[in-house]
């Protein structure tokens, strides 16, 4: 019965003398002919080798022999080769046989042709690889697209803070401009108004600037300019605003003046900066003095236009008075200055009649 067992088995069985040298086979049942191609006739005697051919580099080899020599079980899977050469995958259970002694007569080898489901599981591994390949390119394409896209981002954030700096900002000192100085203004203002404060325009007008412009040259100019916004910045209190408010003019924006006091020393602290040391023009040493004007406001009904207009007043009140000096807007400026404006008018229509 035990031995027609083994005969139908659809398994390959392979038994071997363990009490021989080399283990040669002693029995082998038909399914182990149809895996392998080989008759019993052809292989029996022969140690089960033969099945690997010339393909003996492979790590379960050892696994085998280890098993053989500790006389255990063991289980593997092997690449052999039928008789005409094709190769099949061998899951091999292997098992010592022991007598009533209890020594190893045989080793029973146990075979299973596993050939479709290694060439499965290939398949499966080789379209896995396959996609993680697609999904590595896919990733680093996406990676790049993204770096692109962060550049070009990147870029674009740098340009609109370039021109951004640029609409707001003088092109020469790098000061605010007027557009931003009048926007900081009415922010002040407002603010003021809440919290019951007020705010101080001081407007700065170079002396005599023209005479440098004309006789010099606009580039030599501009040169001064860049020095007289240096040292503008550095007498100015942290945190004040200071802007270039067009040709040789400048403003300053005192947020919290807590009085005309406050104001004026600022003014004189600004006129002082520029008396203390003379500029080098060209090679040579120039003064350059300065009128500025002061105006105060937000508490009452002035607007930001209304500042600057008062201080506008108040700055030509001061180079009227001689010059490198400061003036406090006072409300009876309006009146004197509309009577100049009208004395200049008498005076260039008279000049036409001549």
């Amino acid at each position: 019965m035990l031995y027609k067992a083994i005969a139908a088995s659809s398994n390959g069985i392979a038994i071997s003398d363990a009490s021989q040298p080399d283990h040669p086979l002693i029995y082998v049942n038909r399914s182990f002919e149809l895996m392998t191609g080989f008759s019993a006739g052809e292989v029996l005697g022969n140690n089960c080798r033969f099945l690997q051919g010339s393909d003996r580099d492979q790590p379960a080899l050892e696994e085998v022999r280890a098993a053989i020599r500790e006389e255990r079980d063991c289980s593997v899977l092997l690449r052999n080769y039928r008789k005409d050469g094709t190769l099949f995958w061998n899951e091999l259970r292997l098992s010592p046989v022991h007598d009533e002694r209890g020594q190893i007569i045989h080793f029973v080898g146990v075979q299973n042709d596993v050939t479709e489901r290694k060439r499965a599981e290939e398949e499966l591994q080789r379209a896995h690889d396959e996609l993680e390949d697609r999904v590595r390119q896919r990733t680093a394409w996406l990676m790049e697209a993204n770096a692109r896209l962060q550049r070009e981002i990147d870029e674009r954030r740098e340009l609109e803070e370039h021109l951004t700096h640029q609409a707001f900002h003088d092109p020469l000192t790098g000061l605010p401009n007027r557009t931003l100085f009048l926007d900081r203004l009415d922010l002040a203002m407002e603010r003021a108004k809440r919290q019951e404060g007020e705010v101080a325009v001081l407007l700065l007008d170079l002396d005599d600037f023209k005479v440098i412009n004309d006789s010099l040259g606009h580039e030599v100019g501009d040169q001064v300019l860049l020095a007289v916004a240096e040292r503008l910045e550095n007498s100015l209190p942290a945190g004040e605003i200071l802007a270039r408010f067009g040709g040789d003019e400048f403003i300053v924006l005192l947020e919290d003046a807590s009085s005309p006091g406050e104001a004026a020393r600022v003014a004189e602290r600004i006129l002082e900066a520029l008396r203390r040391a003379p500029f080098v023009v060209r090679g040579r040493n120039s003064s350059i003095t300065a009128s500025v004007g002061m105006a105060f406001g937000g508490q009452g009904k002035e607007r930001p236009g209304d500042l600057l207009r008062n201080a506008d007043l108040a700055m030509y009140e001061a180079k009227a008075k001689g010059k490198n000096r400061h003036a406090a807007f006072k409300p009876g400026m309006d009146a004197r200055a509309l009577k100049r404006l009208e004395r200049e008018r008498e005076l260039r229509r008279a000049l036409e009649k001549e």
